[in-house]
């Protein structure tokens, strides 16, 4: 299969086009994608307000962006991951971005339920059944990620 994202950033704004073949799999049930700028999360690390990021991000998520040299790419990047997965999801099912959790596997981020023990049945019955692929990216000023999720196959 061949599916391909391109990103062009030009006079300020950005343009995104998707290619694939005709051998597309049609399995996939959702797109997601967000971009946000990196300041928006510097500017809650310089005021050191710690009630921004635990509204927003797991512990493992505060403690894993905390341990980088600039944590406001890596907050910002995980946001993206969130808002891209509620985007995918939204023909499907309703979900917030607390629902879920960026973790990472060694240098592969994936989505993952942040609290299993108090989640919705149909939170764990949406990941029982799907696939969910993840992208990051960061520049200085920009972070963005894409969510596709897939039907299992067989």
């Amino acid at each position: 299969m061949y599916f391909d994202i391109i990103v062009k950033e030009s006079e300020g704004k950005f343009h995104i086009n998707i290619e694939y073949d005709i051998n597309f799999d049609l399995s996939i049930v959702g797109i997601g994608i967000d971009i946000e700028r990196v300041d928006r999360f510097k500017m809650h690390l310089d005021q050191a307000n710690a009630r921004f990021f635990q509204r927003l991000f797991s512990s493992a998520e505060i403690d894993y962006c905390m341990a980088k040299k600039h944590p406001e790419l890596h907050f910002t990047a995980r946001f993206c991951a969130k808002e891209a997965f509620v985007k995918a999801c939204a023909n499907e099912e309703k979900f917030k971005i607390t629902d879920i959790q960026v973790q990472k596997d060694g240098d592969k981020p994936h989505i993952a339920i942040w609290q299993k023990e108090t989640c919705s049945k149909a939170l764990l019955d949406f990941f029982k059944s799907r696939t969910v692929m993840l992208s990051l990216s960061h520049s200085q000023d920009y972070a963005c990620a894409q969510v596709i999720i897939q039907n299992k196959q067989g």
